[in-house]
């Protein structure tokens, strides 16, 4: 079996990174059911958020006996990538997160946000720079935080697009955990009396102003949430849920639930200390007190120990108890479900479209504190589209999901042809950097925007100025301190065999002489080829109708080619080519992947990946068999990332790659489609869905 060279020298490099680290979590299947670690770093981490395929959190890598050096960082959870949002030396706190968005709490008196489309950072002109600001919370373009400029503790927000602040929601009392779904904000009011306090949630509509109490209370009431017209609490360690629609309010759990719940779509999670114990001092409590609020003055977490060394390791004792666990609840069902009740502990549950993470304590037992980790599993698969508004932006979203925080060598080709883009698939795995298209008298302006947000030094561009001007390599030289080279040659299986060339130099002796042959006549056999080119760093050469030119065979010959795949039937490659080679390399060394059409290749390509190079079915990636734009990109990135290619037509999932998708259902967790539902479309996505759930 061959070993996945260009994927481990991937990973390798990933986890070198010094200024923006990035490290994969996942090497290897996740089942739908199966406990997975999301983040296991050296040092706490805590105060988590999720949305989409992102998870955000507070991380203490950094966090030394000084306390401080506490960073915002960020887990792709449909790549499996994990890298910095935030760095800088102030205690960064309570990051949330929505689409491309991030924001957090810096030292507890300014609001930051963070653009992931664009890698920008920028504070937010809340209009008081003296004032404690503290858990913020994001949605669309609407930024919600306590503030406390008007003495008592109020709810204010931002709006990203106009830039301006104003209150949403204040009064008497003390306004707290706001979190915002669409135009609903839902908070807590914390009104104190000379005997007793009390609590009420509200949600307020902030397009008519309609405050709406849902609970109000002398029970201790936290952790409000919200999804559509559902609101759910805790409540003296009761869970209720309040439905808008209909004015109804359920209890879902009694005398167990201990806070941070969470709710997504039909499914609430929460905290549960059903089978807890109480040891003196154990890690779970370290970590209670790191995932407390730390708004200065305003929240007793200031007052706790907020850094794993204000506990002496000697004091703490081992929970061999279940400790806290995280339960949920099927509001279609009306079940109760057990999410994790590990040793250790586990707190801080959140829940977005069927996966859950939380912070987890099972590595923090004994006399060492290593954690408190993120742990997650998917309840059922988590699907994400790759989708831009043309080609040029798919390209960039694929870059950006193989390369969430910086790389130093991109690969430029044009978009309206496809030998160029896909026979680079080697050649970008080897310099671990993506593939991005281009016009050809115009650099896009999403192009050189994602190039900047690599932090990009050099470029590859494939193909003559007839393919992409010199205006574009002017651009390119002009934004790139690094080198600009052009690999073109006469023809396309000419310039195949020059980027070859490339390819085996950057990857040395990591080439171990396997080569890919494909038609230099249409795309589908090179889409389906891309991951393993991508992934092990195998060049693809281009043969003709009906064989292969002197050129190619000489470029084969003087790169040390030992073994060749053919990808296609002889209708694509022919018999006579596949004679030909046989004749150069013999007939032991001379292999073709092939089905009776070119989705079946496609699966049977696929299936070559995961047992010949390493790649896996979690993570699979769908694209239409009908045309090229969408996956132009999407295969190198599937190769990047360790998993795996299929086709299908538009409208309707090929038998091909279903079969694959029953086959290898149990360790698929994760599924991305790559285009919108022009390329995929929601019949296939259905049944997609369909299979999985099975």
């Amino acid at each position: 079996m061959r070993t996945r060279k260009a994927l481990s020298v991937f990973l390798a490099i990933t986890m070198m990174v010094t200024l923006l680290p990035v490290v994969a979590f996942a090497d290897g299947d996740i089942a739908v059911g199966e406990e997975f670690v999301v983040t296991n770093a050296m040092g706490p981490q805590a105060q988590i958020e999720f949305w989409g395929d992102m998870v955000v959190f507070r991380d203490g890598r950094r966090v030394d006996d000084s306390c401080g050096e506490w960073d915002i960082w960020a887990v792709d959870l449909s790549t499996g990538l994990e890298f910095p949002i935030n760095m800088a030396e102030d205690m960064q706190n309570n990051p949330s997160v929505y689409g491309d968005i991030v924001v957090w709490s810096d030292d507890g008196d300014e609001i930051w946000m963070r653009d992931l489309s664009t890698g920008l950072t920028s504070e937010l002109d809340t209009g008081d720079d003296t004032c404690c600001m503290c858990n913020p919370f994001v949605w669309g373009d609407t930024v919600v935080w306590i503030d406390d400029r008007d003495e008592n503790d109020d709810i204010w927000m931002y709006d990203i697009t106009s830039q301006e602040a104003t209150i949403a929601a204040g009064g008497e009392g003390d306004q707290k955990m706001p979190e915002l779904y669409g135009d609903n904000l839902v908070y807590l009011t914390h009104q104190w009396g000379s005997e007793q306090s009390t609590y009420t949630v509200s949600v307020k509509d902030l397009s008519t102003g309609e405050t709406t109490v849902l609970a109000e209370t002398n029970d201790y009431i936290e952790s409000p949430s919200i999804w559509g017209d559902r609101a759910v609490w805790v409540q003296d360690d009761d869970a209720f849920v309040y439905d808008l629609a209909t004015d109804m309010r359920t209890q879902i759990a009694s005398g167990t639930a201990e806070g941070c719940i969470d709710i997504s779509e039909n499914l609430i999670v929460w905290q549960d200390g059903r089978n807890s114990c109480s040891p003196a001092v154990t890690a779970a409590d370290v970590a209670e007190a790191q995932d407390e609020s730390t708004c200065k003055s305003h929240d007793a977490g200031a007052a706790i120990a907020v850094c794993a060394a204000d506990i002496a390791p000697a004091e703490i004792v081992e929970d061999t108890g279940s400790g806290k666990d995280i339960y949920g609840y099927d509001l279609n069902t009306g079940t109760e479900f057990v999410v994790c009740d590990e040793d250790g502990g586990q707190k801080r549950p959140r829940i977005h479209e069927g996966t859950v993470v939380w912070v987890d304590m099972r590595e923090c037992l004994g006399d060492d504190i290593t954690g408190p980790n993120i742990w997650g599993v998917h309840l059922e698969p988590m699907y994400s589209t790759l989708q831009g508004d043309d080609r040029f932006e798919t390209a960039v979203q694929s870059s950006r999901k193989a390369f969430p925080a910086e790389c130093d060598t991109v690969v430029i080709a044009t978009g309206f042809n496809w030998p160029d883009a896909l026979v680079s698939s080697a050649l970008a795995g080897g310099v671990n950097g993506p593939i991005l298209l281009t016009r050809a008298g115009s650099l896009p302006a999403v192009t050189a925007a994602e190039v900047q947000r690599l932090g990009a030094e050099n470029a590859y561009i494939i193909g003559g100025e007839s393919a992409i001007s010199m205006d574009v390599q002017t651009d390119l030289e002009v934004m790139l301190d690094g080198f600009v080279t052009r690999i073109e040659g006469s023809e396309r299986c000419e310039t195949a065999n020059l980027v070859a060339g490339e390819a085996v130099e950057v990857l040395g002796a990591d080439f171990d002489g396997t080569a890919l042959v494909v038609t230099s006549l249409n795309y589908p056999d090179a889409l389906s080829a891309a991951p393993v080119a991508a992934a092990d760093g195998t060049p693809m050469f281009l043969a003709g109708a009906n064989d292969i030119d002197a050129g190619t065979m000489q470029a084969m010959r003087n790169l040390g080619v030992t073994d060749v795949i053919i990808v296609g039937g002889p209708q694509a490659v022919s018999a006579a080519t596949e004679a030909q080679l046989v004749a150069e390399f013999t007939a032991d060394a001379v292999d073709r992947i092939s089905g009776a059409t070119r989705y079946d290749t496609a699966a049977d390509m696929a299936q070559y990946g995961v047992d010949e190079v390493g790649l896996v079915w979690d993570g699979v990636a769908l694209a239409t068999g009908r045309d090229f734009p969408d996956a132009l990109t999407g295969g190198v990135m599937q190769g990047l990332m360790g998993s795996s290619l299929l086709l299908t037509p538009s409208y309707d999932l090929h038998a091909g790659a279903a079969g694959k998708l029953v086959d290898n259902k149990a360790d698929i967790a994760r599924v991305k489609f790559l285009g919108g539902d022009a390329a995929i479309s929601q019949a296939v996505r259905d049944e997609v869905e369909g299979i999985l759930a099975d």
